[in-house]
């Protein structure tokens, strides 16, 4: 690499900024994810969810992507508001002055930022290469969906495992 580029062909020397995305990802795993891949591999490991099997990641993305999404913006919001200590400024304080100091990207009010990245989809089959993007969701039916909605009372019970097994058996018998 060095031979090829230069010293710029590498990042050298200490990375606190390398360090700091490090310790982000660390942070929401432990701050929220952990429980879901917890819970996600007992499944499988128990033979309750077959991750190859389309029908079961519809289930799954029913029953837990809302909660996923939900408990991550109550992490975010916190973390935005944490107070760092090397600067003595919080992430959300670091981001406006940033943003002020030199504006960069599109051109958007605060009204149109929380829809950032929302309902952006690539229309190719395929991303990064050959990996599939699979959208379990757009396998439930309208129908199917309209039944979800009526039949399923979610309880939260047995950590959402038995609300799992209901959508699962409707997404089957409706699909």
């Amino acid at each position: 690499m060095l031979t090829e580029r230069g010293e710029s062909g590498m990042i050298t020397g200490p990375s606190t900024h390398n360090q700091r995305i490090g310790r982000l990802w660390r942070d929401i795993f432990e701050g929220v994810l952990c429980y879901f891949y917890n819970l996600f591999y007992y499944m499988e490991d128990h033979d309750i969810l077959d991750p190859l099997n389309d029908l079961h990641l519809a289930a799954l993305h029913y029953n837990f992507k809302d909660e996923i999404n939900r408990r991550l913006n109550v992490w975010s919001t916190a973390w935005g508001c944490h107070r760092i200590r090397t600067v003595n400024a919080t992430p959300l304080q670091l981001w406006g002055s940033g943003q002020v100091q030199n504006p960069v990207g599109m051109q958007m009010n605060e009204t149109e930022l929380p829809e950032l990245g929302v309902g952006e989809q690539n229309n190719e089959a395929t991303r990064d290469g050959e990996r599939p993007i699979f959208q379990p969701l757009d396998l439930i039916n309208e129908q199917c969906m309209e039944i979800l909605n009526n039949e399923l009372n979610r309880t939260g019970e047995n950590f959402g495992i038995d609300d799992y097994f209901k959508s699962l058996e409707i997404i089957s018998a409706n699909n």
